[in-house]
């Protein structure tokens, strides 16, 4: 088998490169696809890493911070992938500190504390324990 044969990730060198242009159009990254990833700032390695996620077919993704260091146009795009993923049937994992965005695509949420389980349950319901612990720690330092 020669190199080019192997695949990459599990998926075949080939899928990857017919798949390129669609990776460079939807990271709005096409002028610089022959810079090395390097040289690439920590917004355009996140559009990259958030476009190969989710171009390549998968049952379970986790994303993580995924959209912190993304401007809003793109934010608001991957937020719409992201529910589309999940519309689709797939596991989609959201860590984030955006309240707004859990809010927004997450039907189940789990609050972690210092590396412990807090809370799991329906959304709001946790957010709004959330708020409340939150606000009274601030109301009580």
């Amino acid at each position: 088998m020669r190199h080019s044969e192997f695949p990459t990730l599990g998926v075949p060198r080939k899928a990857i490169e017919e798949r390129m242009d669609g990776v460079a159009a939807f990271a709005d990254l096409e002028l610089h696809m022959d810079t090395p990833t390097k040289r690439f700032s920590s917004g355009m390695l996140s559009r990259l890493c958030f476009v190969v996620a989710v171009l390549f077919p998968a049952q379970v993704y986790l994303f993580d911070e995924v959209l912190a260091v993304v401007d809003g146009e793109f934010r608001e795009h991957c937020m719409k992938e992201i529910k589309r993923l999940s519309d689709a049937g797939r596991t989609v994992i959201f860590v984030s500190h955006d309240l707004d965005q859990v809010s927004e695509l997450c039907h189940r949420v789990m609050w972690l504390e210092h590396g412990q389980v807090r809370q799991i349950g329906p959304t709001e319901e946790v957010l709004t324990a959330y708020r409340q612990a939150s606000s009274a720690n601030t109301n009580t330092a």
